[in-house]
């Protein structure tokens, strides 16, 4: 998964089931992406609830959210800014929608939550 953090264009990205989260990373805008939208409003409570997976090694963490028909992807180290959205019904391709202004104002209540996910989990460990 340390590709994720400085993926090149149109090279395979490691993730899902073992597999690949995409063969392309399409260049787009939030609502241009099919499902992008709806994954971005849902993922906050679904990464809360605990349902984020985040691989981490020397010098790098990347976050994977996982919805019942999208995953986001996006890097914590470093923060590249990076923003992959992959819907099932397009399994060869992730939309990346980091160069998108609009994209980052619905991505912060989603790493919020993913961390608020991190401190569920904690509290849950500790009890």
């Amino acid at each position: 998964m340390v590709e994720l953090t400085n993926p090149p264009q149109g090279h395979r990205m490691l993730g899902k089931d073992n597999g690949f989260w995409a063969t392309f990373g399409v260049p787009t805008s939030v609502d241009d992406a099919p499902g992008a939208r709806e994954a971005l409003e849902a993922a906050p409570a679904v990464a809360a609830a605990g349902g984020s997976r985040t691989d981490n090694g020397e010098g790098w963490m990347v976050t994977v959210v996982y919805g019942p028909t999208w995953s986001i992807v996006f890097p914590f180290l470093p923060a590249t800014g990076l923003l992959l959205v992959c819907v099932d019904a397009l399994k060869e391709y992730s939309w990346r929608i980091d160069q998108d202004a609009e994209s980052y104002a619905l991505m912060q209540p989603v790493m919020d939550g993913v961390v608020m996910g991190w401190k569920n989990a904690s509290a849950d460990d500790a009890a």
